[in-house]
């Protein structure tokens, strides 16, 4: 007996193994009766829930105390990205970054989800929210909007929560017109199983009394919600982007807090080789712990690399203002010689010109055009670049308020580069000298000026101004008449004409 709890335990607590690899490991299959043991021995340590595969069994989660423990760790780990993301509160570019970094991971694999190629560029300036907004057929957008907390569950109930999903997927209200209408593809070679389409209502009022009554510990309870999805292919499309959003729902109220929507379950719901055979192992027998190890396995060594990340983020970020205290400490009118440091009132600063750097043209303030070099809006652009000449006229720049257009933080060379590249794309005509210029100079609400085009890309006046132009005729700017100059503001994304 002592020997046969021996292999309950290495085959159950330190590798979770089924039927099959169970015979293989001890090289016989005339080993039922032992097999008929372990299956009691995971049974007398499980939860069963409320909720039911389509042969109407109750879904079980085998929680021995080693099994137990390795949860726990897990969720732990959860909780300590959470308090590390925590701690980029009072750096928010820093923060900003670190957020666009995991969403770019996030939305990569959701690509593989969906089955379709968006490329670097297309994602990076997705992630940046730069993008026309375009859905293309894709669901991607929408969920990028669903990760940023842009599309809030309307009403109560979950399938109120899926219509707001599929809404921001791009199509309708009624999710009658995406449950699915016929039996589904049986990914996972499970055919004969599948309910039929008339029975849907019951299991989607099953997953919803799962959710808000089963009494089943929260980390678990969240991956079986979104497991089930998945399993029972609900939607005509869309299915693994549903599973993944239900799940980060529910890690989010169980403690994890917003943190849980830039969680990678995205790689940990795809049907690679190793998940087909879990999940089609936990549809067959109704025991989640196949599925739910799996999840574990594949999200753990991602969290400590998200882990490590904002970490190195956020101590760069800690050792650049710490490196900048002495600077700051050598100009103290203190380590001036009281005989040499005059007064403010005796001698005040005189005013040193400081050449333009292109930091400081990111500062789209307004500045007056050369007299030698006044536009005149009675000569138009002529040629290729050709802009109508009716250009609306303004007295002065309207009063705006100033959080409607509040500054996106701060993007990365790359991230400049990667919008940079994405423009091109999607505006051939456009250069990409003029791409670099509107990459780094979009901000809502700012003016910019064929000055700043000229100083920052370093060009002469006509280039500057053909390509401002080029990039109003393109819809990436809007371009006004302020008395006798041009000014140049960036367009909503998706803004029309």
């Amino acid at each position: 007996m002592a020997n046969n709890e021996e292999i309950y335990f290495r085959y159950t607590d330190l590798n979770y193994v089924n039927e099959r690899d169970f015979y293989k490991a001890l090289g016989s299959t005339l080993l039922e009766r032992l097999w008929t043991g372990m299956l009691k021995y995971r049974q007398d340590n499980s939860d069963k829930t409320a909720l039911r595969n389509l042969a109407q069994a109750p879904f079980t989660l085998t929680r021995t105390t080693r099994l137990k423990a390795k949860y726990n760790a897990f969720y732990a780990k959860l909780m300590a990205v959470s308090s590390e993301f925590s701690k980029f509160d009072p750096m928010p570019d820093e923060g900003q970054r670190g957020k666009r970094n995991a969403l770019y991971q996030c939305l990569k694999a959701a690509c593989d989800l969906e089955g379709v190629k968006l490329s670097e560029p297309t994602l990076r300036t997705m992630v940046a929210g730069l993008d026309s907004g375009d859905r293309n057929g894709s669901g991607i957008p929408g969920y990028r909007d669903y990760l940023l907390g842009k599309v809030n569950p309307s009403g109560v109930t979950l399938e109120d929560s899926f219509r707001s999903l599929f809404e921001a997927f791009g199509g309708s209200k009624e999710l009658i017109l995406f449950y699915r209408t016929t039996d589904p593809s049986a990914n996972l070679g499970r055919a004969a199983d599948y309910a039929k389409t008339g029975g849907l209502d019951s299991y989607i009022a099953n997953l919803e009394d799962f959710i808000s009554e089963d009494p089943l510990f929260p980390l678990g309870k969240a991956f079986l919600a979104g497991f089930f999805v998945s399993y029972l292919e609900m939607f005509e499309a869309h299915n693994g982007l549903a599973a993944c959003a239900l799940t980060k729902r529910l890690l989010a109220e169980s403690g994890i807090g917003p943190l849980a929507m830039l969680l990678p379950l995205e790689s940990a719901f795809a049907l690679t080789p190793a998940a087909k055979d879990a999940f089609a192992e936990s549809a067959r027998t109704a025991d989640f712990t196949y599925a739910f190890l799996h999840f574990i396995n594949v999200l753990d060594p991602l969290i400590d690399g998200l882990y490590d990340d904002w970490a190195k983020t956020r101590a760069e970020a800690v050792k650049r203002e710490y490196r900048s205290v002495p600077h700051e400490e050598k100009v103290e009118p203190a380590a001036v010689p009281e005989e040499v440091a005059p007064s403010v009132e005796e001698s005040p600063m005189e005013e040193v010109p400081v050449a333009p750097s292109e930091e400081m043209v990111e500062v789209p303030v307004v500045t007056p055009e050369p007299p030698a070099q006044a536009e005149e809006p009675e000569e138009p652009v002529s040629g290729k670049g050709h802009i109508s000449p009716e250009v609306p006229v303004l007295e002065s720049i309207p009063a705006i308020d100033p959080s409607a257009y509040a500054p996106r933080a701060s993007l990365s060379d790359k991230e400049v580069k990667m919008f940079a590249r994405y423009i091109v794309e999607t505006h051939p005509d456009i250069s990409k000298q003029q791409a670099l210029f509107f990459a780094s100079h979009h901000i809502l609400g700012r003016y910019y000026t064929i000055q700043d085009f000229k100083r920052t890309m370093k060009v002469a006046y006509e280039t500057a101004r053909t390509s401002m132009d080029r990039l109003a005729q393109a819809g990436l700017y809007k371009k006004l008449r302020i008395k006798n100059k041009y000014v140049y503001t960036p367009r909503n994304p998706g803004e029309k004409e």
